[in-house]
């Protein structure tokens, strides 16, 4: 057999702002065989793959960013964060079967979700009406909520790392930035700072981690479900920050919208710069959203979800582009370039 093909060649970042470069990884990690690639995004590469022991499906995610001797420290926190994160089984949440490093690049091993991205359906279908909104945040607090009883913080929640599958089930995945907390609930991380700007909380941006930053980004994936659009946006990291900081959530989106007024006032909770004005935790937000009344019945709702899901066509593939900035927000001029590297993609001949 020719030795290529027992390997696996891997376009990814070595470092944030140093381009793409090529790295070859056997296609054999333990037991696992690895497949082909169904998507990529700001934290890595997925690949489709099967492990022979097990008889089973699963998906490996090959992170970059992480490579290199001076991110040791990095790479240890970020293995710590999804071994915690894994130990947590619940129906919506992705299952993590094993993290490890090959060479020195962390390798995720979990389940594998036949559907698309909760951004796939975004994309395609631009919002959501009311019942379908609440019916998906619904899903995805119950999952977070597991976490969150464990005293761990997901730290990247967003469209993109939301999957649902073809018979309309929303699982939240991607515990690259998962950690723990203590009993206070809250830390100040000494690590570099990272998540997805668009949807973190104002505090997150100096390195407070908490169960409300994920109420917070609960509170953006809410807004945009609604409005087809997030609540803070801009052209730089430093803009998004700004805004976080200091604007109003144009709750006029929301209205326009025709949410109710019930429902705006849970999203400005949920988007309060003060973090102990929000709820406490993805277990108070979920119990909000189920004092709010829906006319079907969650089967019906999870059929809708689900016709969506399978009207997107047979690919697995996640979406190649997420319209929030890389995960690990390193400084502005990345975010930039992914911007610009975009607008050239989608230029006209």
């Amino acid at each position: 057999m020719n030795p290529l093909q027992e390997t696996v060649t891997v376009m990814m970042d070595a470092a944030p702002g140093s381009g793409e470069q090529t790295v070859t990884l056997p296609r054999r990690i333990g037991t696992v065989r690895i497949g082909d690639c169904i998507g990529r995004g700001g934290s890595g590469v997925v690949f489709a793959a099967y492990d022979e022991a097990l008889k089973r499906s699963v998906a490996v995610k090959i992170l970059h960013h992480l490579r290199g001797g001076a991110r040791e420290l990095d790479r240890g926190r970020l293995i710590d964060g999804v071994r915690n994160a894994a130990r947590v089984r619940h129906e919506h949440l992705v299952g993590v079967h094993g993290v490890d490093l090959v060479g020195d690049i962390p390798v995720i091993v979990m389940e594998h979700v036949d559907g698309a991205s909760l951004r796939d359906l975004l994309s395609a279908r631009g919002r959501f009406d009311a019942e379908t909104t609440l019916h998906l945040a619904r899903e995805v607090c119950a999952g977070v909520d597991a976490l969150h009883r464990e005293n761990i913080v997901h730290r990247d929640l967003k469209p993109a790392n939301v999957l649902i599958d073809r018979g309309g089930v929303a699982r939240v995945c991607d515990f690259g930035l998962a950690c723990e907390v203590g009993g206070t609930a809250m830390a100040r991380s000494d690590a570099t700072v990272a998540g997805s700007p668009l949807f973190m909380a104002p505090e997150v941006f100096e390195g407070v981690v908490s169960p409300q930053g994920d109420v917070n980004a609960m509170g953006v994936l809410l807004f945009e479900m609604f409005s087809g659009r997030v609540p803070f946006d801009g052209e730089s990291i430093a803009d998004v920050r700004d805004r976080h900081l200091h604007a109003d959530p144009p709750i006029d989106a929301l209205v326009g919208a025709g949410v109710s007024e019930e429902l705006v006032e849970l999203v400005g909770r949920c988007l309060n710069k003060q973090r102990i004005m929000r709820y406490k935790s993805a277990g108070h937000l979920l119990r909000a959203l189920d004092e709010i009344p829906v006319r079907l019945r969650p089967d019906h709702l999870r059929a809708r979800v689900a016709d969506g899901i399978n009207a997107l066509g047979p690919t697995t593939k996640r979406s190649e582009e997420d319209r929030t900035p890389t995960p690990m927000a390193a400084n502005t001029y990345d975010m930039l370039s992914a911007r610009a590297a975009a607008k050239r993609k989608h230029k006209p001949e």
